[in-house]
């Protein structure tokens, strides 16, 4: 009997798999997973607002959430480890970044997150169930101390003049994405919506940013600052910039009006794009479509844009 030539079976497979992928069906976006991300942005937004160390405990928190979360996501073996160490890495980052809010900031972070590495080697190590699944298991518990510092320089934009601002803008973009995501009819429609969601965002953080609301926003930002300073040398500062006359605009008096319109709605821009790819990333995870996992979800989304801001933040104002 004849065997089916090497070419034939690559194309039977080619064909197979072809069909496989027009067979896919794009799954309507999770209600959970979107109002879970708009909780978490919130609560991100008024702690980092509040300063730095209610911006760590929120960090924190939503660390701790996300590393109950992960095991279920991604099914991994040995999940009380995974557990420990994830959220133990969420907790020591956060206390570190908090320990010294003076600059250079997040100066010690580094140091939590290579315990985090370590611990989870260390945790494939003394596991005692034979070590099942060990490299999954090893990738997925780095992957969740990767995540968990991704959301640490939220601490860091709490403390420079501006870094608030550029925080609040990141998570506009954030929950206006998911707001268009919500208003999506159709799973097809979720990607062009969420595109003009991101446009959206962006042109209202530089509209917020603009001249007509440089004054009140000034006095605002002057008016926390002041409370918050506990020498003299802060209080003349902000007195100095009120008699001076000039609204110093958001991100503070070193960034020009222009200059602060567009760091806006770059920062809406992208919040928007980073938490809808993670979300749309995390979609095919094993554990979707359990609250657990749609939980990890939405935490991780919130956690990965404060790099973005970070950044800005750095090169641009402070």
């Amino acid at each position: 009997m004849a065997q089916p030539s090497e070419a034939g079976v690559s194309r039977s497979v080619r064909r197979v798999q072809a069909e496989a992928a027009r067979s896919i069906v794009v799954l309507p976006p999770s209600p959970t997973v979107l109002i879970a991300t708009i909780g978490f942005a919130l609560l991100v937004g008024v702690c980092v607002a509040a300063g730095g160390v209610l911006a760590a405990a929120a960090v924190a928190l939503v660390g701790s959430v996300l590393a109950w979360a992960w095991v279920g996501l991604l099914d991994v073996p040995s999940p009380r480890g995974v557990i420990g160490v994830v959220a133990g890495t969420a907790l020591g980052s956060a206390v570190l970044a908090a320990f010294r809010l003076d600059e250079p900031l997040l100066r010690w972070v580094p140091v939590a997150l290579a315990l985090g590495l370590i611990g989870a080697f260390a945790h494939q190590i003394l596991r005692t169930d034979g070590r099942s699944r060990l490299t999954f298991g090893l990738a997925g518990t780095v992957s969740g101390v990767v995540v968990v510092g991704a959301g640490v320089p939220w601490v860091g934009v709490a403390v420079p003049t501006g870094g608030r601002w550029l925080a609040g803008m990141t998570l506009l973009g954030v929950v206006v994405a998911v707001v268009a995501e919500l208003a999506a009819r159709w799973p097809r429609m979720v990607p062009f919506v969420v595109v003009l969601g991101a446009l959206v965002a962006a042109g209202l953080a530089g509209l917020l940013s603009g001249p007509v609301w440089s004054a009140w926003l000034a006095g605002v930002s002057g008016a926390a600052d002041t409370a918050g300073m506990a020498g003299a040398a802060g209080t003349a500062g902000a007195a100095g910039v009120a008699g001076s006359g000039v609204a110093a605009g958001p991100l503070g008096a070193a960034v020009s009006p222009g200059l602060a319109m567009e760091l806006s709605a770059g920062a809406a821009l992208l919040g928007a794009v980073v938490s809808q790819s993670v979300r749309r990333v995390m979609a095919s995870a094993p554990g979707v479509g359990t609250v657990r996992a749609e939980l990890a979800v939405a935490a991780a989304a919130v956690l990965m844009p404060a790099g973005a801001a970070y950044v800005l933040l750095r090169i641009f104002v402070a």
